[in-house]
């Protein structure tokens, strides 16, 4: 309402409030099939359309009244697209269309009004179309195309849009209901729209010193009205236009031709009625006015003020504990929620908790005793150095249990995860010794129960959900086509490069931004805390020495490049050993195991893979690939 006109024409006819029309019609073919899209698009856009042509007909100001009928425009298009028929969606695109062109002509054409009468109320106007005949001549025309009168491009667009109506089938007489309201709201916008030419040209004229102004100003106006005119009977032209754009969302749709006339049927009929309640909601207008004016009117900014403050407190309430500096504050929902969480999946999902017979080995006892020593003195210590070290040694010490298990692949990208997180907190901790603060004794046993049922509720969810099933179709796939596709023999590599790489790629960014804004606070705490002993950051004695100095200058940078190298190497080469290859000719694999080809890679079976040894029986029905069996 505060821009100049012609931006006003612009994001009314073409831009901004046709985007969201445009992401329906884009998302049409993905929900169509669902009942509940029809359901939630045709009821809402009708009330819109309703809605706004009421609140357009009860406004004075001409551009008021525009901006209104855009919204009530937009909300008769969002309910054809739920309709979601080749037709209804082909009329939608042949309305979106007719929209631009007399929407753009009223705007500019009431910006010219505005310019040249000093107002847009049409109390105020009355009578201009004896000092400006062109404008008003051009202001008929689009005001017709909006009213849906014939033979302008609006009409036929608008009895398609009944046609696409009568088609709504989610719900018993939704088809003739949706059509109903649609004549109501067009009815209503036959009203204003004669309201528009009425109010401004109609009447005794009470500006007599006004003129018409230059051609060059009604030229752009002039385009668009005419073209609204001259496409209403050589509709066949925009044939092509909406076939293609109704292929484009549902390849299978029958072409829709639009004709001028296609003869007498339901949509002529209430194309009558929707003239005639028109005529007579604009004849009675001054009734009409007074019962509009009894209307609630709905404030639109005060909602969105009232909406946004309570948001806001919501949002204070919610983050309050992530403004604590205390680690505990903002650990302590994800960590209680974890049991929370278990339970009520234990309770709702029974049929997902067997529990067969455990598979161990002594290895995988001496590797559990390794990562619980590693994890005790973690959550003991007070040395962040100290604290460092264990976590990655706990971390290694589970990438070394995956290839215990036979899965290298995984085994790798755990220990690049390691190394690269080492890598940035050696950057942002070297020469420094923080220590952890130790927390109060209260605290203590409730943080201890805390986490053991987090860690309790992780361990059993792994063990639930592990290996209980088959791969699934997504699965599947990257099994099949991951090394075709991408080159690479490591499906879990070619996952995080090739498929997902931009998810990678912007995993490593957030990864260095944190690294680099923890090392700027800290730099910035220290230097702010000079006569503060409370924020003076402590060290410990080993971490300030020569030794640790230099070798914390000397290994970052050489571990940084061997992170990049294992990085890049990562994809073809992950160090798990080469997988066994096919040979055509002795029809056998390196490994030695009776084989069947499979898209030239050697395939163990009926055996399963265990590494560049042999193999052990799969089930019947299953081939064994490296893996593992596979139906």
């Amino acid at each position: 309402m505060v821009a100049m006109t012609p931006i006003s024409a612009y994001l009314h006819a073409a831009t901004m409030v046709k985007a969201g029309i445009y992401l329906l019609m884009r998302f049409t073919p993905i929900y169509v099939p669902s009942v509940a899209w029809s359901a939630v698009l045709v009821p809402l856009g009708l009330a819109t359309a309703v809605v706004g042509a009421v609140l357009a007909l009860r406004e004075h100001d001409l551009k008021a009244m525009l901006a209104h009928s855009t919204v009530s425009q937009l909300g008769l298009l969002t309910a054809a697209i739920g309709v979601g028929t080749s037709y209804a969606l082909s009329a939608a695109v042949l309305h979106t269309f007719a929209h631009a062109l007399f929407k753009a002509t009223l705007f500019m054409l009431v910006g010219i009004i505005d310019k040249e009468a000093g107002s847009r109320d049409v109390r105020e106007l009355g009578g201009l179309r004896k000092v400006m005949p062109v404008t008003a001549a051009l202001t008929g025309v689009a005001a017709l195309s909006m009213a849906g009168v014939p033979p302008l491009l609006g009409f036929v667009s608008k009895e398609n849009l009944y046609e696409g109506f009568l088609e709504a089938d989610f719900a018993p007489g939704a088809g003739p209901v949706a059509a109903a309201v649609a004549v109501v709201a067009s009815a209503l916008t036959f009203a204003y729209s004669a309201r528009i030419v009425h109010g401004a040209f109609g009447g005794r004229l009470s500006q007599p010193g006004l003129y018409e102004p230059s051609r060059a100003f009604l030229a752009p106006a002039a385009v668009a009205a005419l073209l609204g005119l001259v496409l209403g009977p050589a509709v066949r032209v925009l044939n092509p236009l909406t076939d293609r754009a109704a292929r484009d969302l549902d390849p299978g749709s029958e072409p829709v031709t639009f004709v001028l006339w296609p003869g007498f049927g339901t949509a002529l009929v209430l194309s009558v009625l929707t003239i005639a309640a028109g005529y007579a909601l604009f004849h009675w207008r001054d009734r009409v006015d007074r019962a509009l004016e009894r209307l609630p009117v709905p404030d639109g900014a005060a909602a969105f003020d009232r909406v946004r403050a309570g948001l806001l407190a919501l949002g204070t309430r919610v983050g309050r504990p992530d403004t604590d500096p205390s680690p505990a504050a903002v650990l302590a929902r994800p960590v209680l929620a974890l049991p929370v969480l278990a339970v009520a999946a234990g309770v709702a999902l029974p049929s997902l908790t067997p529990f067969p017979a455990p598979v161990s080995r002594p290895l995988d006892w001496v590797v559990v005793v390794l990562v619980a020593a590693a994890v005790a003195g973690a959550v003991t210590t007070r040395s962040v150095t100290a604290a460092l070290a264990l976590t990655g040694f706990g971390g290694l010490a589970t990438a070394l249990w995956l290839l215990l298990a036979g899965a290298p692949d995984v085994a790798m990208t755990l220990l690049l995860v390691e190394v690269l997180t080492t890598v940035v907190a050696v950057l942002v901790l070297r020469g420094r010794g923080v220590r952890l603060r130790r927390p109060a004794r209260w605290r203590r046993a409730p943080a201890a129960v805390a986490a053991v049922a987090a860690g309790l509720s992780l361990g059993a969810a792994t063990y639930v959900l592990t290996g209980r099933r088959g791969p699934s179709p997504v699965g599947g796939y990257l099994l099949d086509t991951a090394e075709a596709a991408t080159g690479g023999t490591n499906v879990v590599n070619t996952i995080l490069v090739d498929f997902r790489g931009m998810d990678t790629f912007g995993e490593a960014v957030v990864v260095g931004a944190a690294a680099l804004g923890l090392l700027v606070l800290i730099r910035r705490g220290e230097a702010g805390a000079e006569g503060s002993p409370r924020q003076r950051v402590a060290t410990d004695g080993p971490a300030d020495t020569i030794v640790m100095r230099v070798a914390s200058r000397v290994l970052a940078p050489l571990m940084l490049l061997m992170s990049l190298f294992l990085l890049w190497r990562g994809h073809d080469e992950p160090g798990g050993g080469s997988s066994p290859r096919w040979s055509g000719a002795s029809r056998s694999c390196s490994c030695g195991c009776p084989t069947a080809a499979t898209r030239g890679r050697c395939a163990c079976a009926p055996s399963r893979w265990s590494g560049p040894g042999c193999c052990s029986a799969c089930s019947p029905g299953s081939r064994c690939t490296r893996w593992g069996c596979r139906s």
